[in-house]
């Protein structure tokens, strides 16, 4: 497994996504905190890529808020990094930035666009702008139309009730606006919310009755995927063997180290680079990281890491 890591430099966030509440919370906790300077994270990242880690993701929040973000990603890329990526929600995606972009050393792109009716998007997004939509989308066409072949552009679609039965719409939009490929991810989070998880029922329905309007090379990887869904838990924790722990963290803007994902949604003990000197490989080899590889999380068994599908365009 390539060793990967997701840093955060901020938490900010233009949107307000309602399954994104727990993450929203833990954000609003540490928001007053000691914040990693721009200096602190290149010399972090120099650390990782010194032991082996060579993928970068810089999320957020909104990475696009951060005003540092090209020169970040032409830092990363001095460094070594062999794939750099950013997860964006695409509002702020002008012709200005993707042009500064294109020339970063960027080399993936992963946008979150859910849906194409207006109410929807906004209800899913929780915004009132009602020509964010357009925006977005004249954002993605320009960028999608004019990148590099060195850059690849993904789409990422977290099934939930709201986007299950569109799901043959936004896969032909996502043709029609060059996207190179999409990913089709379950719900993270929102461990004690079913608001937007999908039930066994709207799953055994989609199958029956919507599949066959999916086209015929993507139908296969996507009831496998649904499968999952019928099942009462995404994986088996006792036979859990995942290799995430130790080769991926995410690191926040004020220093705060989480193993996985999982501790963004369920608010479990973690460690801070600041405690450890922002000394990486230390805070990496910690009793912390050692003990989680082994005994990892009581939500281990609802993660869905590594079991959404990529389908190539």
């Amino acid at each position: 497994m390539n060793k990967r890591i997701c840093i955060k430099p901020t938490i900010k966030c233009n949107y307000n996504c309602p399954t994104c509440h727990e993450r929203r919370e833990l954000y609003n906790i540490i928001n007053n905190n000691k914040e990693l300077t721009y200096n602190n994270w290149i010399d972090i990242l120099k650390q990782a890529y010194d032991i082996g880690y060579y993928e970068l993701t810089i999320s957020g929040g909104e990475p696009l808020i951060y005003n540092r973000i090209v020169n970040m990603i032409k830092d990363a890329n001095n460094i070594g990094y062999k794939r750099i990526s950013i997860n964006t929600n695409a509002s702020l995606l002008n012709k200005n930035m993707s042009d500064k972009l294109f020339d970063s050393g960027l080399t993936n792109i992963c946008i979150s666009l859910t849906d194409f009716d207006n109410n929807s998007y906004m209800k899913s997004k929780g915004i009132t702008n009602n020509k964010i939509l357009s925006n977005v989308i004249n954002n993605i066409s320009y960028f999608n139309n004019n990148k590099p072949y060195t850059i690849h552009s993904n789409n990422i679609i977290f099934l939930t009730t709201n986007n299950l039965f569109k799901l043959s719409m936004i896969l032909k939009r996502s043709e029609l606006l060059n996207f190179d490929s999409v990913g089709i991810d379950l719900l993270e989070g929102n461990f004690d919310d079913d608001t937007y998880r999908l039930t066994k029922e709207d799953v055994q329905l989609f199958i029956n009755e919507h599949l066959a309007s999916i086209k015929d090379s993507y139908r296969d990887k996507i009831y496998n995927l649904l499968q999952i869904l019928l099942k009462d838990k995404y994986k088996d924790i006792s036979n859990l063997n995942c290799d995430i722990p130790g080769n991926f963290c995410i690191i926040l803007s004020n220093g705060d180290l989480h193993p996985c994902n999982i501790h963004e949604y369920s608010h479990e003990p973690i460690i801070n680079l600041f405690d450890y000197n922002l000394d990486f490989n230390k805070a990496m080899t910690s009793d912390f990281i050692n003990n989680f590889k082994v005994n990892k999380s009581k939500y281990c068994d609802r993660c869905q890491m590594n079991l959404g599908i990529d389908i190539n365009l």
